[in-house]
C-alpha cells in the first residue's frame, strides 16, 4: 500500500454502482470526518478495482493524494469478480440485512448531529489517511470470523435428482469461479447454492413485520372525537404503522414541516435531513392508502442559505416517493397565495434580484395511475366570455392550434373545469379558530393552510363517508373541512398546545364568519407596467 497522485488512477468502465448524489454527499461527509479508513484498490497500471466513489469524491474535494493497495495484474473477468467481492466484504453486511431494514436503520440516525461532534480532518495530511497505519493479518481468521455471514459455514448434501444444469458464458463462468474461490467455496455449484439460500432468506426476512425496526417518538392516543372524526395526540408514525389498518384510507391530504434553513417552532427538518426523516412516513402512507386512494402533499420551497438560489429538496421528495415507494404523480398543483409577503427580503426588497415567492407546490400522488377522482365536484364559475358564448353560440371549426371545436362545446356543464393553480389567500386571522385561541390564551399554529385547500381535494377525490387522514394535523384544518363535508377523518399532531386550540374548530359556531370569498383574485400579465 502506498500514496499515489489521485490523477494517476483511472476508474474502470464496469463499476456496477451508480453515482447517486446523496450517496456521494455521505461519502464526502465520511471522508471529511474520518478520512480514508480503507485504501483504494487498483491494478499496477492504475485501474481502480474498488473505491470508485471515494476516488470521485476525493477529486471533487481537491485531495491531491490517495492511499492505494496495489493488486496483481488481472484479466477483465477476474477484475470484475474482485470488484463485486470487495463491495460485499467492505460493506460488512449481515446475511439478514436487506435494503429496506438498512434504509430504516439509517433513517433513525441523525448523521448531521453525529458528524458535527467530530472535527474535520485536513486532506493531504497524515491524519487524513488512517488506513496507512493498518497492519497485515492472515486471511484465515477473517474467513472463520465471518462464517455464516457472507461465507457459507457448512455444506448440505444434495440429492442427485435435485440437480439441474445452468448455462453461463465464458466470462460469467470465469467471474463465478473467481468469486467462489475468494469466498472459500470449493466449486461454483456450492457458491450458487449458497447465493440461492441467501436470496430465499432475504425474501423471508422482507416478508416479516417491517415495523419491528421502526422507533417511535411517542405512541398516539385519541385526544378528541367528533361525529365524523378523531384527533390523535402523538407520533403519526405510530398511527400509520401500528393503529390504522392497511388500505383503510381514501385520501391523505397534509402539509408536512418544510425543509427550511431556519428552524421553526413546529419542528421542521433541514433539507439535508429531510428525505431520511420522511421515509418512515412514506412507507406508512403506502401502507394505509387504498389502492385507488390519493396522497396530497402541500410543500413549500426553500432558499439556499446565504444565496439567491433555490433548494431542490421538495423535488427530491417527489422523485423519492415515485421511484423508491412506487407512487404515481397524478398531477402537480400550485397554490398561489395572493397575500404572501415579498420574501426573502434580502433578495426581493433590498437587492431586487428575485421576485416574490408566492407559490407552494402540491404533489398529488397515488399508488395507481388512475386514482378515484371526479372534477365535476370542483367546477369553477364560467367566465363572462364563456357565458356569452353559451348564450349566443359560436362557429364550429378547426382552430390553428389543431383543436376541433365541435358542437359539444355548446353544452352548459354548470361550470368550468378549474386549472391546477389554486388561488387562495391565507388570511384567516379573524376565523373562529383564531378567535378561540385568543380568547383562551392558546398558541395559534403559525403554519396553517387555508380551508379552501383541503376542501378542493376532499371534494375532488372522495365521497361522503370516505376516510380522510392528515398525519401532520397541526390545528386540524383538514379535520374541520372533512367534518363539514361529512367525511370520516383522522388528524394526528405531536404538539399538544396546537391541539388545545384545534378543539375550537369543532365547537358550535353561532357567530361564525359568513360565506367564503367567491370573487376571483386578480393577477396582472407580465410587464403590465411600462418601465424602462
Amino acid at each position: 500500500m502506498k500514496m499515489v497522485d489521485i490523477d494517476s488512477l483511472n476508474p474502470s468502465t464496469y463499476n456496477p454502482r451508480a453515482a447517486d448524489p446523496r450517496r456521494l454527499d455521505l461519502i464526502e461527509l465520511s471522508l471529511r470526518k474520518l478520512g480514508f479508513v480503507l485504501p483504494i484498490y487498483a491494478t499496477p497500471d492504475g485501474e481502480i478495482i474498488s473505491g470508485h466513489q471515494r476516488h470521485h469524491v476525493a477529486k471533487r474535494m481537491g485531495v491531491r493524494q490517495v492511499p492505494v493497495a496495489i493488486t496483481k495484474a488481472m484479466e477483465l473477468p477476474e477484475r470484475k469478480a474482485v470488484n463485486v467481492a470487495f463491495n460485499r466484504a467492505t460493506n460488512d453486511l449481515d446475511c439478514g440485512d436487506t435494503p429496506k431494514n438498512i434504509t430504516e436503520a439509517l433513517a433513525r440516525v441523525d448523521l448531521d448531529s453525529l458528524a458535527n461532534a467530530i472535527p474535520d480532518k485536513t486532506p493531504d495530511t497524515p491524519e487524513f489517511y488512517p488506513c496507512m497505519k493498518a497492519q497485515d493479518m492472515p486471511l484465515a481468521p477473517l474467513l472463520k470470523a465471518n462464517s455464516g455471514r457472507w461465507i457459507m459455514s457448512k455444506k448440505k448434501k444434495i440429492k442427485r435428482d435435485d440437480v439441474v444444469n445452468i448455462r453461463l458464458t465464458e466470462s460469467e463462468k470465469a467471474e463465478a469461479e473467481t468469486l467462489a474461490e475468494m469466498l472459500g467455496f470449493k466449486t461454483v455449484s456450492e457458491y450458487f447454492r449458497h447465493m440461492h439460500e441467501q436470496a430465499v432468506k432475504l425474501n423471508n426476512e422482507s416478508n416479516k413485520d417491517k415495523l419491528s425496526a421502526l422507533e417511535f417518538e411517542a405512541k398516539a392516543r385519541i385526544y378528541h372525537k367528533t361525529k365524523h372524526g378523531k384527533i390523535y395526540h402523538g407520533d403519526s408514525l405510530y398511527l400509520l404503522h401500528k393503529i390504522l389498518e392497511p388500505q383503510s384510507v381514501d385520501l391523505i391530504v397534509t402539509s408536512p414541516p418544510f425543509g427550511l434553513t431556519r428552524p421553526k417552532a413546529y419542528g421542521n427538518k433541514t433539507e439535508e435531513q429531510y428525505l431520511r426523516w420522511f421515509r418512515g412516513f412514506a412507507e406508512g402512507f403506502k401502507r394505509v392508502l387504498k389502492p385507488t386512494g390519493s396522497l396530497v402533499i402541500d410543500i413549500g420551497g426553500a432558499w439556499t442559505k446565504g444565496e439567491p438560489s433555490r433548494s431542490l429538496y421538495h423535488f427530491d421528495l417527489l422523485t423519492m416517493l415515485c421511484r423508491e415507494f412506487g407512487f404515481h404523480l397524478a398531477q402537480e398543483h400550485y397554490w398561489w397565495n395572493p397575500s404572501k409577503l415579498p420574501t426573502p427580503v434580502e433578495w426581493v426588497n433590498v437587492k431586487r434580484c428575485r421576485v416574490k415567492d408566492a407559490i407552494n407546490c402540491i404533489w398529488w400522488l397515488s399508488p395507481t395511475p388512475r386514482p378515484k377522482a371526479d372534477n365535476t365536484k370542483i367546477l369553477a364559475p364560467y367566465s363572462d366570455s364563456m357565458k356569452k358564448l353559451l348564450k349566443d353560440g359560436y362557429n364550429q371549426s378547426l382552430r390553428p392550434s389543431g383543436h376541433d371545436i365541435s358542437d359539444k362545446w355548446k353544452k352548459d356543464n354548470g361550470g368550468a373545469v378549474p386549472p391546477n393553480l389554486l388561488a387562495l389567500a391565507n388570511t384567516e386571522s379573524n376565523s373562529v379558530y383564531s378567535q378561540y385561541c385568543r380568547d383562551k390564551n392558546l398558541t395559534i399554529h403559525p403554519a396553517r393552510f387555508p380551508t379552501g385547500l383541503p376542501e378542493y381535494f376532499i371534494r375532488f377525490l372522495t365521497d361522503p363517508g370516505d376516510v380522510v387522514l392528515d398525519p401532520f394535523g397541526g390545528s386540524c384544518v383538514t379535520g374541520e373541512v372533512a367534518e363539514k363535508l361529512e367525511r370520516k377523518w383522522i388528524c394526528c399532531e405531536m404538539l399538544e398546545p396546537y391541539l388545545e386550540g384545534a378543539i375550537g374548530r369543532f365547537l358550535p359556531q353561532e357567530n361564525a364568519p359568513g360565506r367564503k370569498r367567491i370573487k376571483p383574485y386578480e393577477i396582472h400579465p407580465p410587464c403590465a407596467l411600462e418601465m424602462a
